[in-house]
């Protein structure tokens, strides 16, 4: 949701121990495709996808969502915090609120950037995946 327009896309992720795989779908039509193994960024784009729907910012919006605390605590910039309290992931550089990450569960997550003026509402589907 970006102001008073939505869209509904389909994903299909796979995020492991040596990277991750993202496939975004709209109308059938593949428009954004990443796979990052830990250190480099690949990503493939619709023509028509707009430019606001970049894949670094793509990848970080997962990483603040689903990453172990820990491990974003760790990899946070000099200056960024992050702060959890139950289901309440919040992301700040300094006292600006980056990303605030609401409702957080195996179902999904709703995720804001309040500077960027979106919000991502997501929805989680269980595929059967082989758990370790």
């Amino acid at each position: 949701e970006r102001g008073a327009q939505a869209q509904t896309f389909d994903a299909l992720l796979q995020a492991d121990g040596d990277g991750l795989q993202l496939v975004v779908q709209a109308m059938g039509q593949t428009a954004l495709r990443l796979s990052w193994d830990g250190r480099r960024l690949d990503e493939q784009r619709a023509e028509w996808l707009p430019p606001q729907v970049d894949g670094a910012q793509v990848l970080q919006d997962l990483q603040f969502a689903l990453w172990p605390l820990a491990a974003l605590r760790r990899a946070a910039p000099f200056g960024w915090r992050v702060v959890e309290q139950g289901d309440v992931r919040e992301v700040f550089i300094g006292d600006r609120l980056i990303v605030g990450i609401h409702g957080r569960s195996s179902d999904g997550f709703t995720l804001e950037r309040p500077a960027a003026g979106y919000r991502l509402r997501v929805r989680s589907v269980d595929l059967g995946g082989s758990a370790p």
